[in-house]
């Protein structure tokens, strides 16, 4: 969420959510796209939203078809993000699953220089133990309801 925050993001603004989510999928585009390809980016990008889908159920709708980019993907989410009462937490959750995935294919550090380059004034100082599983988006699961 903080690099959300950093990007401009007001947690109950669905349009600063979709501004925030699409810029933060910009910079890990441009800065990605060397080591893995547009194409290698886009099918991350894809399996990362099938992937938060599972948490945050109104991305169900999202197109997960190539090419998929952060432009593609924007178009879409001012809508979906517009019926949220909680517009940053679908937003978070793609960018969780987006983080661990690029995590499990470009390894921890260069992940996090990654995420250094493209937020030097953010701390992107975690070091995970080496066999610590990967934070993902269900981290941000709502509680059940009590009834």
């Amino acid at each position: 969420m903080e690099i959300l925050e950093a990007e401009g993001m007001d947690g109950g603004d669905p349009e600063s959510a979709a501004d925030a989510l699409s810029t933060v999928l910009k910079r890990l585009a441009s800065l990605s796209q060397p080591l893995m390809g547009e194409r290698g980016f886009s099918g991350l990008l894809g399996r990362a939203t099938v992937s938060a889908a599972g948490i945050q159920p109104s991305l169900v709708g999202l197109s997960t078809h190539p090419p998929l980019t952060p432009e593609t993907l924007h178009r879409e989410l001012g809508a979906i993000l517009a019926a949220e009462e909680e517009p940053g937490r679908p937003a978070a959750a793609l960018v969780c699953e987006l983080l661990a995935l690029l995590a499990s294919i470009l390894g921890w550090d260069t992940t996090l220089e990654l995420m250094r380059e493209a937020w030097p004034d953010q701390a992107c100082d975690y070091e995970p133990a080496r066999d610590a599983p990967l934070p993902r988006a269900s981290a941000l699961e709502r509680p059940a309801a009590e009834e």
